[in-house]
């Protein structure tokens, strides 16, 4: 057991004081801005419904407007987040298409609607073309019609993310 001789010495006044001033004040300070906290809110309160009061109808009119307003941009701009969001996995399975093609092939047309869309190609190698494309989207039907030296062809494919 250790014995501190310091703590030993007889307290004063004085010292205690001393030593414990700044975490007396300290704590009358916290206890009181704790127990004012809930007139302050009563206070703030009612400040509030004076001001309130003081409206006219007119300005209520205007507040009212306002409010419509901006939940009518919010919705918009939501809107526009959720087309946004929709679309960047078909443009970038696009890029991806357009980077894949076969030198021999060009991308005549692209019709989308709710269940996918419809890809028309120009190729001399359907295989390829083919091969390139299954990866990109889910094809549920091809048809193949030979033009002169090259091959018209019609892909039908499925997407999870239909138009808007």
């Amino acid at each position: 057991l250790v014995i501190d001789p310091a703590a030993l010495e007889p307290w004063h006044a004085r010292r205690f004081r001393r030593t414990y001033r700044v975490p007396a004040a300290t704590m009358a300070l916290g206890s009181i801005l704790f127990l004012v906290s809930p007139l302050a809110s009563e206070w703030a309160t009612h400040a509030a419904t004076k001001r309130t009061a003081a409206v006219s109808a007119a300005q209520w009119k205007q507040v009212v407007h306002t409010v419509t307003e901006l939940e009518r941009t919010t919705e918009a701009l939501a809107e526009a987040r959720r087309f946004s969001e929709a679309r960047v996995g078909f443009v970038s399975r696009l890029g991806a298409l357009a980077g894949t093609l076969p030198d021999s092939s060009v991308l005549q047309s692209l019709v989308l609607d709710e269940r996918g869309g419809d890809l028309i190609a120009l190729t001399r190698d359907t295989a390829s073309l083919l091969r390139r494309i299954k990866p990109l989207f889910g094809i549920t039907t091809t048809a193949a019609t030979p033009i002169g030296d090259r091959i018209r062809l019609q892909v039908r494919f499925a997407t999870s993310e239909p138009p808007r």
